[in-house]
């Protein structure tokens, strides 16, 4: 008899090599939580161990990156542009897209920010990826800014005058 290989005590009273959890399958996700716990179990107590679903949304977040990164530069071009100009546009387009800019890079920073235990690769991509949205960000609110000092001028200069 012996050691059993899932680690824990076997009829004969000595303890198997791994953990029996690490051979238990629990749900469609079982393998990428085994496969860490197999990992961690070998190397160590290393605190870092990244699941490839982490991974994964990781490397989702920085290519979408990408397209943040166009249209973001695409709506400050195109913002500053019409407002130096002072062509009439619509102002509330404008806006609604520089919202909805912002809130998917909101979504993307708040995914981002929910990940944790992380190999230290994943985490720089993470860190750089965060850095590089928050630059965005403040962009968009630049555009914001912009856009809503051109509506309040508007509403100023449409509004009779009070005495």
């Amino acid at each position: 008899k012996g050691a059993s290989p899932s680690g824990s005590p076997d009829s004969s009273g000595k303890s198997e090599l791994l953990p029996r959890r690490l051979f238990q399958s629990e749900g469609p996700n079982s393998w990428a939580a085994d496969n860490g716990e197999l990992h961690h179990h070998l190397m160590g107590n290393i605190p870092a161990v990244s699941y490839g679903v982490e991974q994964m949304k990781v490397e989702q977040v920085q290519q979408r990156l990408n397209d943040y990164q166009e249209r973001v530069k695409k709506l400050v071009d195109e913002t500053k542009s019409l407002l130096a100009c002072g062509a009439t546009f619509d102002i509330q387009q404008h806006r609604k897209a520089a919202r909805n800019i912002g809130e998917y890079l909101m979504d993307d920073i708040l995914i981002l920010d929910s990940l944790a235990n992380l190999y230290q690769e994943d985490r720089q991509a993470r860190n750089k990826a965060l850095g590089e949205i928050e630059a965005l960000v403040e962009q968009v609110d630049l555009v914001k800014s912009m856009l809503k000092e051109r509506q309040d001028l508007i509403n100023k200069a449409d509004s009779p005058m009070q005495m």
